[in-house]
């Protein structure tokens, strides 16, 4: 399962204006990334599927969105059409 998170990480182009959402394998990254944005002190941190309708500045979700494929969305809202 671990090599399964061995992926480079891959930036995708943003689907809505205001979202940047980044792959980030292995799972350390992601860690190491939610880590970094709590001791910025400047996010929310919500863990679900990506897909949920959220709307606020500054939202940070995290998701899995297939076997050791995260995705976390930075921006003001993540519209339900992502899924």
């Amino acid at each position: 399962m671990l090599q399964q998170l061995l992926l480079e990480v891959t930036i995708i182009p943003a689907i809505i204006p205001h979202i940047t959402a980044v792959i980030l394998t292995p799972i350390t990254q992601v860690i190491q990334f939610i880590l970094d944005t709590i001791l910025a002190g400047a996010v929310t941190i919500v863990t679900g599927v990506i897909g949920e309708a959220i709307t606020g500045v500054g939202m940070v979700v995290v998701g899995m969105v297939a076997p050791g494929i995260w995705v976390i969305a930075i921006g003001d809202r993540l519209q339900s059409e992502l899924t």
